[in-house]
């Protein structure tokens, strides 16, 4: 609602990821607001708001855009919503100087998002960029390499209590895959599964493609029936997806959700796979949703929790997924 409200009347411009925006921008097209500091508030409250809330919405298409922002502002010192702060600093003043900033604000966003200042580099260079030339190559990539340090400086301390520590890279962890020494004939995965590999390709391109289609088709009725109405309506939209969202997933969660046995260490049933120390992990983040005790819900675990959580649910519960709850793996 907060967030709804502050984009629908204040800066309608931070709607969305901002992901075609900034591509916009770093191509030559003038797009009022984009790099406002007013923008990126809206949007960091309205990621706050939404992954708090359970919406089914990312955070890496607004990180992306955040960071454009940063670029944009920081290194001028001077921002247009704060115009009586104002800084004696000449520098980076041209428009060449900006547009190559927020492009490597944008791989930083990126690279922050992903884990990835390769993935962010690239991304500048592919998607965002026309003009790119040697220097700006080293440029982008030094945001990026910053955006991942800190980013694994600060989740070392906050998400695993040791400061500095890198033990962990990477924003996904789904624990550790291994047979039992003991077992001479587990095998992870062997060659016939590769077959398997490229249907699960052939079938998330499919769904992708049948997304982005609807997502298209959607995009261009609310171009015509609710974007010409009041700004009061979108307000109303947003407050009905939020409400269809919430009735979804309790739905969901009561009628088609089942009481499984949690994973423990000393369960016979998954003997080839060492997995001892992944119990008290998988288990953290169960929901047990009215089930009795020992026992959880296995789709109100996958829809209130993350997306890390509910991968790596899916990946080390001992108990035997019901089908519904199985074709949630491949769309994760």
């Amino acid at each position: 609602m907060p967030h709804s409200i502050s984009v629908s009347f204040l800066q309608p411009v931070a709607a969305g990821s901002g992901i075609p925006e900034i591509k916009c921008y770093l191509n030559g097209v003038k797009v009022p607001g984009v790099v406002r500091l007013r923008t990126v508030v809206c949007k960091a409250m309205g990621v706050l708001f939404s992954v708090a809330g359970g919406l089914f919405v990312g955070k890496e298409g607004p990180m992306i855009h955040s960071g454009a922002v940063v670029g944009a502002g920081l290194p001028q010192f001077q921002s247009i919503s704060l115009r009586k702060i104002q800084f004696n600093f000449p520098y980076f003043r041209s428009d060449r100087d900006k547009r190559d900033f927020v492009s490597a604000g944008a791989a930083a966003g990126v690279a922050a998002a992903f884990g990835a200042p390769i993935g962010g580099t690239l991304f500048s260079l592919e998607e965002g960029s026309s003009f790119w030339n040697q220097g700006l190559t080293w440029k982008v990539l030094f945001c990026s390499m910053a955006a991942t340090f800190t980013l694994n400086f600060f989740r070392s301390g906050i998400q695993f209590g040791s400061w500095g520590s890198f033990q962990l890279p990477g924003l996904l962890n789904f624990g550790e895959f291994k047979c039992s020494e003991s077992d001479k004939k587990c095998h992870l995965w062997t060659a016939v599964d590769l077959g398997f590999f490229v249907l699960m390709g052939i079938v998330g391109g499919l769904l992708g493609a049948t997304f982005n289609c609807l997502n298209k088709r959607l995009a261009k009725y609310r171009m015509r029936n609710v974007h010409p109405k009041p700004k009061l309506v979108r307000v109303l939209e947003s407050l009905l997806v939020s409400l269809t969202t919430t009735l979804v997933v309790f739905v969901a969660s009561m009628v088609l959700g089942e009481c499984r046995q949690m994973s423990s260490s000393s369960h016979s049933g998954n003997d080839t796979l060492n997995l001892q120390g992944m119990s008290e992990d998988v288990n953290s983040s169960i929901k047990t949703f009215f089930c009795p005790n020992e026992t959880y819900n296995d789709m109100a675990t996958l829809f209130f929790n993350p997306q890390e959580s509910a991968i790596l649910q899916l990946f080390h519960q001992d108990a035997t997924s019901a089908w519904i709850t199985s074709t949630q793996e491949p769309l994760h």
